[in-house]
């Protein structure tokens, strides 16, 4: 978590430790299974994955190698929960989210939720995760899986990152901040094709949306806007 926005040397170089962590783990890994982040993900309407597997299953080392290989071609945000190594975290998303993760009880492993607009649809196991040209033709055709994650504080206090990613940060507590989000940046940071961060980051009361991307000369720079009622789809598109 960021939850810093000293200026201090000390807190930089932590933050910036959190920060190459958390673009690592964008960076065709899987999410750890953390509850806190998938409901701060569904908050934003984030489109994501959550994948259920066993180690030991077979069915599950089957699908395995075919899920990872998407993950990487995908760069999606899925979230693993491995019922041999998890299972506070399960139980733990189990009780806040039984409703939408669990509704017919037990679940059959391996299983892939596909989180869109705070609903859930499972992928058909026994059709479409049996092998890879199956699995891939059915997700391409179906599925927008988003490459956005939430976190907290400000990423940019920290001032060597030579990484490529767009952020975008306000207060969600801030009621108009929160309709400006849906009304201007929500559908193009979830179909946006680079890695996209949003941050719970209070400044001053304005919605920021920066880029880190490398310059023609292949130097990396900073775009940065202020997003208002105004802010046109042009300037967006220049970031995002």
């Amino acid at each position: 978590m960021f939850v810093s926005s000293c200026s201090s040397m000390e807190n930089k170089i932590s933050l910036a430790m959190n920060v190459n962590a958390l673009l690592t783990d964008l960076d065709n890994q899987y999410a750890a299974p953390e509850v806190d982040k998938i409901s701060a993900n569904l908050e934003i309407n984030a489109g994501f994955a959550v994948y259920f597997t066993n180690t030991g299953c077979s069915s599950c080392e089957t699908f395995s190698p075919i899920m990872d290989e998407y993950l990487i071609k995908s760069k999606a945000l899925i979230y693993k929960f491995d019922e041999s190594q998890d299972r506070e975290a399960l139980n733990e998303l189990s009780e806040k989210y039984k409703d939408l993760f669990f509704k017919n009880g037990e679940l059959s492993l391996p299983a892939l939720a596909i989180v869109n607009n705070k609903e859930v649809e499972y992928v058909n196991r026994d059709s479409y995760m049996k092998t890879q040209n199956a699995f891939f033709n059915y997700m391409n055709s179906h599925y927008k899986v988003g490459n956005v994650s939430y976190t907290q504080g400000d990423v940019f206090n920290i001032d060597f990152i030579n990484r490529e990613f767009a952020y975008v940060y306000f207060d969600f507590s801030n009621q108009s901040l929160r309709e400006l989000y849906k009304s201007k940046l929500e559908e193009r940071v979830k179909s946006s094709k680079r890695k996209v961060i949003v941050s719970n980051y209070v400044e001053d009361g304005k919605l920021h949306l920066k880029l880190c991307g490398k310059s023609t000369k292949g130097r990396y720079s900073r775009l940065e806007f202020v997003v208002t009622s105004e802010t046109n789809s042009e300037t967006i598109s220049k970031v995002l």
